[in-house]
């Protein structure tokens, strides 16, 4: 997921190739994952994609948005079979 130029500073860091060097201020571009912050970033990242499809899919997008907790989708059927079907039902 890309950072929009507006919140990239948010996301800057010092960086050094060797000791012999300048330091240098860089900012990451892309989400990261990994950092204390990073499960807000997911939480985001999800947002934006659940927006996206939310015009064309909006009975699965709710769906998601109830059975979705951080990372995790709870979510399914009794049986493979009713798996299966709700599966192909959103393809």
């Amino acid at each position: 997921m890309r950072i929009r130029e507006l919140d990239r500073d948010a996301l800057r860091f010092h960086w050094r190739k060797n000791e012999h060097t300048a330091l240098e201020t860089l900012r990451f571009t892309r989400a990261l994952f990994g950092l204390t912050c990073s499960a807000f970033l997911l939480g985001g990242v999800l947002e934006c994609h659940l927006g996206t499809w939310e015009s064309k899919l909006p009975e699965l997008v709710a769906e998601i948005r109830k059975n979705l907790y951080v990372d995790d989708l709870l979510s399914g059927g009794v049986t493979v079979h009713e798996a299966q079907y709700r599966k192909e039902q959103a393809i």
